[in-house]
């Protein structure tokens, strides 16, 4: 489980997140949702400590921790128990699609390159891409390049999968392929926490739904809930302006 309490975080004098309270159950897919600049990613990256919240606590699982004095212990606990799929998939160029699994895998698991090879192998047919291992990832499309990304992160087994828009470098006929992965994606106890502005997907594969706006949660529910029933007029006018696209 995760829990957030009362989380801010600035840039100078811009406040970006303006005391977010927020829990999420084992196994829940959480889509956060907003326009531009409401603190969507800044959110994601505080989860794991990309960015060090300005006040607040955190908990994952039994991984707690006080931002106002976090130790460097707990810094890297809570990157051990997450994972990030970032917009530009951030693999090693100089490295085949198979290394780029296995290479955390031996950093973070002290995995041996046998095992490690063969736990890549199996994620990469899970995401349609057993023929790329050999690849590298200047030969793969975005959309491969993307699926790579979400097997790695899948590989280190975290507690938490973070997706900071994964679809946004896309051509848009890659983006299907990229989201029916992450669909497919099946624990008891991952949670996946996924920001994005694809509506349709967020509509339909998440259990749980937050619009942000402003550093703020605006409106939380279930997916039902926030897209069908909205109870802010807010909402219902960030909504109507995607159906209307």
């Amino acid at each position: 489980m995760i829990q957030l309490k009362q989380i801010t975080k600035s840039f100078g004098s811009h406040r970006i997140l303006k005391g977010i309270d927020l829990q999420v159950e084992d196994g829940q897919t959480l889509a956060i949702i907003g326009p531009s600049g409401s603190g969507k990613s800044t959110l994601l990256r505080c989860l794991n400590l990309l960015e060090k919240p300005d006040g607040g606590i955190v908990q994952i699982g039994a991984h707690r921790y006080d931002s106002s004095h976090i130790t460097k212990e707990e810094m890297l606990e809570f990157r051990r128990a997450t994972a990030m799929v970032f917009q530009g998939f951030n693999l090693f160029a100089n490295q085949s699609v198979i290394n780029n699994i296995i290479l955390p895998l031996r950093v973070r698991k002290k995995c041996d390159k046998e095992k490690g090879r063969e736990i890549a192998l199996r994620l990469l047919k899970q995401v349609g891409l057993a023929d790329k291992a050999d690849a590298y990832p200047s030969q793969l499309s975005g959309g491969q390049q993307q699926r790579v990304a979400i097997a790695r992160a899948l590989a280190l087994q975290p507690e938490v999968i973070l997706f900071d828009e994964p679809t946004s470098a896309l051509d848009p006929e890659l983006v299907n392929g990229v989201l029916d992965v992450i669909r497919s994606i099946r624990s008891e106890t991952m949670i996946k926490i996924i920001v994005t502005h694809e509506m349709s997907f967020a509509r339909d594969a998440a259990d749980a739904v937050i619009f942000l706006e402003d550093g703020q949660i605006i409106e939380q529910g279930s997916a039902h809930e926030v897209f069908d029933h909205p109870k802010q007029e807010r909402t219902k006018k960030f909504l109507q302006n995607f159906q209307r696209a």
